[in-house]
């Protein structure tokens, strides 16, 4: 290239090159001698042309400039007969020979991958969103070999009909136009700061077209090094549903935790491992991991000891009230927060002695414990299945309740509460991990009942509310969110397969791809859940906390049921459990038999 644009600048100059003398001659075949030493101390050749910048061009042109000096000054010494142009006119074409050919390398990796034929099985994008995220993921999705943008989607009118990193910005009326003109497989939303009000529209918009719908991490995620900026995933559930996270009052965050003794039970668990995190940010003196599955807690204390936080890690169970009562005292334990629960409800509908042991005697051994110590605040995360339950588990979470309730009346140093909260968006027993997973696998989905109806919250935001109510509690406390409308199960799944970009198959559309199934209602399930069981609530400081003002037992009344349950546990009495929790808990009735699966054949 360096001889071509010297003996091009000459042609073009002087046109007649057999009249050069030897000398001038020289100056083309050793234009090279000179150049690429020159080139190669000014880094042009440390670039990797798949990654081609500003910084790039940059060294191409002082590397071409430099040389291009060096050699005018050859032309100036040593050739006389040589125009005083020619060493511009030779700049001007090695930069764009060099300029060039880079660009034009870089260029296919981005759109032909690593070798000469077009990557058949990249996927066809689009981007909605042409802002700041938006550019960095087509820049980014431009050096890989599993996407290629053709173009924006935005909804801002300044900048549609723009070019944006090289692709043309469209409204959203002509995504169907660009999904059948580039045979689009997928729409790719990088708007990370977008209300999830916005977000669920535009959702709306793209739910109609046949095409696999993700999302780009929120900036919060990305600053908090949660995920990548390339992290591409499936959509937010919680865009879809349209409902914002209830914000956390900061001033109530602090004050159960920053300086004090915290420990969690169940910290392992996908409530209590968040609550971990939350409260490794809020500058406790010492945070205890209080867990019985142990690779869980080994995995946990791995993921904390960077914290900056002293992490303290014990095996063992809440049902063991000694333990408990070693861990309270050793390390004069101010919080407690008791995630520890059997909380599946199929499974303990068919093991219900063990929920019994778990939810019910180990509340009151942990409770209990609390009680001869330091601990200043206890709080038990509890759920909207103890209202009015159908099922083992949401009964024996209501009488964790009634412990707390009684603990607190008998207890004045210590100041009992409990937190009740819907589905956990991405906890164990979530519905939408196993859609997607049913979805991926070409279906069918199950959903148990057409009309079946749910609450959603997020990880983040349901452990964000178990700490502030440490602060809002006064005592014997049971808090309620409010949590906005209850979300139709079966309209979130139709909403999940048509965002993967494929069809329901149902009697107006035999054909479709996935087909949903209704096997009925599972051992235990109702169709709709609840929050109260009176419905009398009082407000609270935070706008959408409220705190339920129900019926409570003494702490006498309550133990001779303690020592019921206990005789049930150990002789897995079924019939006598559901009998004992009936009059205990108002509203309890079984939707079937309950049979421990004890109690069924035995195997030949």
């Amino acid at each position: 290239m360096v001889m071509l644009s010297v003996g091009l600048s000459i042609w073009v100059l002087h046109i007649d090159l057999p009249a050069l003398t030897q000398l001038e001659r020289g100056l083309l075949f050793l234009s090279p001698l000179i150049a690429i030493p020159v080139f190669y101390v000014l880094g042009l050749y440390d670039a990797v042309l798949r990654y081609l910048s500003f910084k790039s061009v940059f060294t191409v042109l002082k590397s071409v400039s430099l040389f291009s000096l060096i050699w005018a000054l050859g032309v100036w010494l040593f050739a006389h007969n040589l125009s005083g142009a020619t060493p511009l006119l030779m700049w001007v074409f090695l930069l764009q020979l060099i300029g060039g050919s880079r660009f034009l390398r870089s260029w296919q990796f981005a759109y032909y991958g690593d070798g000469y034929g077009l990557h058949k099985d990249r996927k066809n994008v689009l981007i909605y969103g042409a802002g700041t995220a938006g550019v960095q993921l087509a820049t980014l999705l431009s050096y890989g070999n599993k996407h290629i943008a053709h173009a924006f989607i935005d909804d801002s009118p300044n900048l549609q009909d723009r070019v944006v990193e090289g692709h043309k910005v469209y409204s959203s009326k002509h995504i169907q136009q660009l999904i059948d003109k580039y045979k689009i497989d997928e729409v790719l939303m990088a708007i990370p700061s977008a209300s999830r009000s916005r977000r669920k529209r535009i959702l709306s918009e793209l739910e109609p077209f046949r095409v696999h719908v993700r999302s780009l991490p929120s900036l919060e995620e990305i600053v908090n090094c949660e995920v990548k900026i390339d992290d591409i995933r499936e959509v937010d559930m919680m865009d879809l549903l349209g409902r914002d996270p209830v914000p956390a009052d900061t001033s109530l965050l602090d004050a159960p935790i920053a300086g004090k003794v915290v420990m969690v039970s169940g910290a392992a668990g996908s409530i209590g491992s968040e609550l971990c995190r939350q409260i490794s940010l809020l500058s406790p003196r010492c945070l205890i991991l209080f867990e019985q599955h142990e690779f869980s807690l080994y995995a946990l204390s791995k993921e904390l000891e960077h914290s900056g936080v002293e992490v303290i890690s014990i095996l063992g169970s809440v049902v063991d009230q000694t333990r408990v009562k070693r861990v309270i005292d050793r390390y004069n334990v101010d919080t407690i927060y008791h995630a520890a629960a059997y909380k599946h409800v199929p499974m303990v509908e068919h093991n219900p002695s063990m929920g019994v042991l778990n939810n019910i005697l180990g509340t009151y051994a942990i409770a209990g414990a609390a009680c001869h110590g330091t601990v200043q605040n206890f709080v038990l995360i509890s759920t909207d299945k103890a209202v009015r339950p159908t099922n083992i588990m949401g009964a024996t979470k209501r009488v964790a309740e009634l412990v707390i309730q009684a603990m607190d009346a008998a207890c004045e140093e210590v100041c009992f509460s409990a937190v009740r909260f819907g589905n956990v968006i991405g906890s164990s027993g979530s519905v939408i991990p196993l859609f997607r997973e049913q979805i991926r696998n070409g279906g069918p989905v199950t959903v148990t009942h057409p009309e079946i109806t749910r609450f959603f919250m997020t990880v983040p935001e349901a452990a964000q509310l178990v700490i502030q109510a440490g602060s809002l509690a006064v005592g014997g406390d049971i808090f309620v969110l409010d949590m906005g409308k209850p979300v139709k199960i079966d309209e979130m799944a139709r909403h999940m397969i048509r965002l993967s970009g494929l069809t329901v198959a149902d009697d107006s559309n035999p054909d479709g791809d996935i087909e949903i199934v209704y096997p009925g209602l599972r051992s235990g399930e109702k169709l709709f859940e609840e929050l109260l069981i009176d419905g009398d609530v009082s407000g609270t400081r935070h706008s959408r906390i409220m705190c339920a003002n129900e019926s409570s037992l003494s702490l006498h009344e309550l133990s001779s049921y303690i020592d019921r349950f206990r005789q049930i546990a150990d002789k897995g009495d079924t019939p006598e459990l559901v009998k004992t929790l009936a009059e205990l808990v108002d509203g309890y009735k079984a939707k079937a038999e309950v049979v421990d699966i004890m109690d069924g054949a035995r195997l030949a």
